[in-house]
């Protein structure tokens, strides 16, 4: 998405976060939310459908304990300001914020193979001088890695694969 819409998504999760005195549990019910509707979400945001048909239909999928909380308030602003589009958006800028708040700093992990606990264990030492924070892997694999792997930590990539050093020594040999 643009500049603009990650910026509004970001005003919105900012304020949904603030409104909420628990975060976990804040968090928990829009997650919740946002499952349930996700799949729906062209639905939701098809614009001959009248906001009040939305909201109706909104209603009836939640379930009883996800009913008249601020989670539901929120997803009902959305739905009437005719921003339900940024839902992905806000989620994303929601989880960044909890994260923040808690010190967790999301580690993209790719590899060949799925990583062990004790691998992982001795990546997250190795890097852990990127961040003050709780480090969390967010694990994938690559079949273009052939051995080693690549972790991106926030905007920094570091490429500790086979295949990324043999690149490396391809373009220092052409040059």
């Amino acid at each position: 998405m643009d500049a603009p819409s990650r910026l509004i998504a970001k005003r919105y999760a900012l304020a949904y976060i603030q409104a909420n005195e628990d975060i976990e549990k804040a968090m928990d019910c829009f997650f919740k939310i946002y499952d349930a509707i996700i799949a729906y979400l062209p639905y939701f945001k098809h614009p001959c459908i009248p906001s009040g048909v939305k909201i109706n239909i909104l209603s009836k999928m939640l379930e009883d304990n996800l009913k008249g909380g601020k989670a539901e308030f929120f997803i009902k602003i959305l739905i009437e300001s005719k921003r339900i589009n940024l839902l992905p958006l806000i989620r994303s800028e929601i989880e960044k914020l909890y994260n923040e708040k808690k010190g967790i700093e999301r580690v993209k992990i790719y590899s060949r193979f799925e990583l062990s606990d004790k691998e992982l264990g001795y990546i997250g030492q190795a890097i852990s001088h990127l961040t003050k924070g709780k480090l969390v892997f967010d694990k994938k694999t690559k079949q273009n890695i052939i051995g080693g792997f690549q972790a991106q930590v926030g905007d920094f990539f570091l490429d500790a694969s086979i295949s990324g050093r043999l690149e490396d020594l391809k373009k220092r040999l052409l040059n």
